[in-house]
């Protein structure tokens, strides 16, 4: 599996000359991290990111499709957990800070809730353990919006699957 950096790489060509400049600095700083997001302020250095419509649309054509792959006996090494991460606080950013969701980014976050919970169970079931980095980004926007709640609380196993 390739980095987000590198598919995201693969978009630029279809942006306005505007939004390359701003997606070239979008992978630099993806590039540039060492660990996933682990307070609010590692999660806001997205937000410049968010108000940018053309680079959501990006990062969820990207994440949509990415998927955990499991290799071996104990590790994901094809993963690239931060650069996902981040692009799962650059949505959480546009839920938070922008009011009108014509991206329908909050069904997008809900299906990777799902993919997440399913990580879980893999990881748990080979004797691992979870980080809730998801749970964590979204908690950071608490105060920001309410419009997450629904997915902490299923990342926290307090609501069922939407039917």
């Amino acid at each position: 599996m390739e980095r987000i950096a590198d598919i995201l790489e693969t978009k630029k060509s279809s942006l306005s000359d505007e939004n390359q400049e701003l997606l070239k600095k979008l992978i630099r700083k993806i590039k540039s991290f060492s660990t996933t997001p682990l307070n609010r302020k590692h999660c806001l250095r997205m937000e410049p990111f968010a108000y940018s419509k053309e680079i959501t649309r990006a990062v969820i054509d990207i994440i949509q499709p990415y998927e955990l792959k499991l290799l071996g006996d104990s590790c994901f090494p094809a993963y690239d957990s931060i650069g996902y991460h981040y692009c799962i606080a650059l949505l959480a950013c546009r839920v938070a800070y922008n009011d009108k969701d014509e991206l329908d980014v909050v069904t997008i976050l809900e299906h990777e809730v799902e993919k997440e919970l399913k990580e879980h169970e893999l990881v748990t079931a080979r004797g691992g353990k979870n980080y809730d980095v998801m749970l964590r980004i979204f908690k950071c926007f608490k105060k920001d919006t309410d419009r997450l709640n629904h997915l902490i609380l299923r990342l926290q196993g307090d609501e069922s699957p939407a039917s």
